[in-house]
């Protein structure tokens, strides 16, 4: 598939299974769905930002 490549991060939830799975799918869009619990997946979204806010202040 061409398009955008996208990486979603996300904890298992009912209402986004359908596009975790592949059931749904983005036009435009490669999707690569990773399922983290929500520790893990807030620790990694605050890691990513503060090394963005490190790059974006440099």
């Amino acid at each position: 598939m061409t398009g955008l490549s996208l990486t979603l991060v996300i904890a298992d939830y009912d209402h986004t299974r359908d596009l975790v799975s592949g059931t749904v799918k983005p036009q435009g869009v490669n999707l690569t769905s990773l399922i983290f619990d929500v520790e893990e997946n807030f620790s990694l979204r605050q890691r990513y930002f503060c090394q963005a806010m490190a790059v974006y202040n440099a």
